[in-house]
């Protein structure tokens, strides 16, 4: 079975089964797979994956803070609370499934594709993101406080809750999405609404 050490390199691996604990940092995955993976306190911090898919599996916490994804797919995951501060991501693809609690603060996102999944609370404070395509996602609450978007379709997305209206500039809205954020807009432009 194939384990994840701290530095390792791996090419065109299959990973699947229980992973917990193990600790990837530093590590270079390229063409890998996860499979139905358990990935409980799994660590892939500083770590480069390149055209990984992860398929199905869960985690009831995952850190991948400061790591790089590029070329990869997210599908049907169901993870808990996962800590991505500082990632960045180039050409990522989420489909399906549901994640808990997305901390990706100070991400640098490049082309990611969100489709049909549930992402309870997603933390963008500081981010910059190009190119962001939605459809079919739910999330609890969004937090964009100190975000910087660049051609950011958020019409195929609702949400709860979303702090932070002074980073929607380089967003594309929907008129629905517009009238239900008129209020917390109209308090960031100091206008009174009687």
């Amino acid at each position: 079975m194939i384990h994840l050490t701290p530095d390792c390199d791996l090419d065109g691996a299959t990973l699947t089964g229980d992973l917990t604990g193990q600790d990837g940092s530093s590590g270079r995955l390229m063409e890998c797979e996860l499979v139905d993976a358990t990935l409980d306190d799994v660590v892939l911090d500083h770590a480069r994956l390149l055209d990984v898919r992860v398929q199905g599996g869960r985690a009831a916490s995952l850190s991948m803070s400061s790591a790089t994804w590029q070329d990869c797919r997210w599908q049907d995951v169901r993870w808990g609370a996962v800590q991505a501060g500082g990632v960045t991501a180039t050409r990522l693809e989420v489909r399906g499934g549901r994640i808990d609690y997305l901390l990706a603060r100070q991400a640098r996102v490049t082309d990611l594709n969100l489709v049909d999944c549930r992402i309870d609370e997603l933390d963008l404070a500081g981010a910059q993101i190009r190119g962001l395509r939605t459809s079919g996602v739910r999330i609890g609450r969004l937090v964009l406080r100190g975000a910087q978007l660049k051609d950011a379709d958020l019409t195929g997305l609702t949400w709860d809750l979303l702090e932070g209206v002074d980073g929607l500039p380089g967003a594309t809205l929907t008129g629905a999405q517009v009238f239900d954020l008129a209020p917390a807009l109209a308090a960031h432009l100091g206008m009174t609404v009687i």
